[in-house]
C-alpha cells in the first residue's frame, strides 16, 4: 500500500491511496470449484458443511481517495471515494469476481454547528452512501425424470450484480454541555429517500421466480443521551 497525505490547507486534507493484496492458501471446495471462502459469511444463513482444501487465492487492489475538512467556522465534511477489483481463483484455477466486488463506492458526510447560546450547540449532519452492488450466483431450473430440480447455475458466478446501494441519512442534535455533565437531545431519520437496497435473494418455488428481500426502509428515531 502507498499513500499521501497533503494538509493543503489549515483545515483541509487530501490523501490518495493504492494498494495491492494477493492472498493464497485459502479455503476452497473441490465438490464446488467454482466456490471459495473469500465469498461466505455475510450470508442471512451460510452453510459451513463443506470439506475445504488450501488451493486457492484471491488477490485486492485499487484506488482510494480521501478529501476532510476538519471541524472549523462551525462545519466539517468527509468525502471518500474507492475504485478497485477484487477477485478469486476456487479448485478449478479459474479468475472470477469475488461477491462483494462492486468495483466502486463513494461515502460523504458534513454537518453545520449553530451555537445557540453559552453552552448550547444546535447541529445538522447529513450522510450519504453509494456502493457498486454486490454480486451473486442466480438460480436455474433442470428437469430430470420428469421433475423439476432448481440449482446455482455455476457458469454465472457472480457475474451478476444486485442494484447499486444508495442510502441518505440527516440527523439534528441539540446538546447542552454542564459543568460535569451534559445532555443531548438528538432526532434522525435514516435512509431517507426509502430506497430500496436488497439484502439477500432466494428462489420462490410457487412463483418460479427470484424474490429479492431488501434492507431497512425510510426509519426515523430519536431520543435522549446524557453524559457524564
Amino acid at each position: 500500500m502507498a499513500g499521501f497525505n497533503w494538509r493543503f490547507a489549515k483545515s483541509f486534507r487530501l490523501k490518495p491511496e493504492i494498494y495491492y493484496q494477493y492472498l493464497f492458501n485459502v479455503p476452497v471446495i473441490e465438490d464446488i470449484p467454482q466456490q471459495s471462502i473469500l465469498n461466505f459469511g455475510d450470508d442471512f444463513y451460510n452453510s459451513w458443511d463443506y470439506i475445504f482444501v488450501n488451493k486457492g487465492t484471491g488477490q485486492n487492489y485499487g484506488i482510494e481517495l480521501t478529501i476532510e475538512k476538519f471541524l472549523t467556522n462551525h462545519y466539517y465534511f468527509l468525502i471518500t471515494a474507492s475504485l478497485y477489483q477484487s477477485k478469486y481463483k476456487g479448485f478449478d484455477k479459474i479468475e472470477r469476481n469475488t461477491r462483494f466486488n462492486g468495483n466502486y463506492g463513494v461515502n460523504a458526510l458534513g454537518g453545520y454547528e449553530f451555537k445557540l447560546g453559552k453552552n448550547i450547540l444546535l447541529s445538522t449532519n447529513v450522510k450519504i452512501s453509494y456502493f457498486g452492488g454486490k454480486r451473486y450466483i442466480p438460480v436455474k431450473i433442470i428437469t430430470e425424470n420428469f421433475e423439476e430440480i432448481i440449482e446455482f447455475d455455476y457458469s454465472q458466478t457472480y457475474t451478476n450484480r444486485f442494484p447499486d446501494y444508495f442510502r441518505l441519512d440527516v440527523n439534528l442534535n441539540m446538546k447542552t454541555n454542564l459543568k460535569k455533565w451534559a445532555f443531548e437531545f438528538f432526532f434522525e431519520i435514516n435512509n431517507i429517500t426509502n430506497h430500496k437496497n436488497v439484502w439477500y435473494q432466494y428462489y420462490n418455488v410457487k412463483k418460479q421466480e427470484e424474490v429479492f428481500i431488501y434492507q431497512y426502509g425510510l426509519m426515523p428515531m430519536g431520543g435522549v443521551r446524557v453524559y457524564f
